[in-house]
């Protein structure tokens, strides 16, 4: 082998081997571009989540407070219904110590 073929090699060589780092650097300049994407796109999505589940809790906070709101207004219309009927027994109650007055004074 002469010398020239073997620098003619070499100089092939070192070609392509500059051929494969460019190739490598913009593999890897797709590469980050692509994972910078990605992440925007997990930040995104999880934004998303994060607006997601506020407004859930939004909405358990709004579910508990009606329904608060249902026992509330239940337990007030008990309560009103029971003095209702304590009200009609007293009454009742007046109306016999009035008829017993009537009957003790005019009777």
């Amino acid at each position: 082998m002469s010398a020239a073929w073997v620098g003619n090699m070499d100089k092939g060589v070192m070609v392509r081997l500059a051929e494969v780092e460019d190739a490598a650097a913009v593999l890897v300049e797709k590469a980050q571009e692509q994972a910078q994407r990605m992440c925007e796109s997990a930040e995104a999505a999880g934004e998303t989540l994060v607006k997601e589940a506020e407004g859930s809790v939004v909405e358990a906070q709004e579910q508990a407070w009606h329904e608060a709101c249902a026992r509330i207004d239940a337990q007030r219309r008990e309560a009103c219904g029971q003095l209702e009927r304590e009200l009609s027994v007293l009454e009742e109650d007046v109306e016999r110590f009035e008829a017993f007055l009537d009957g003790f004074f005019f009777g």
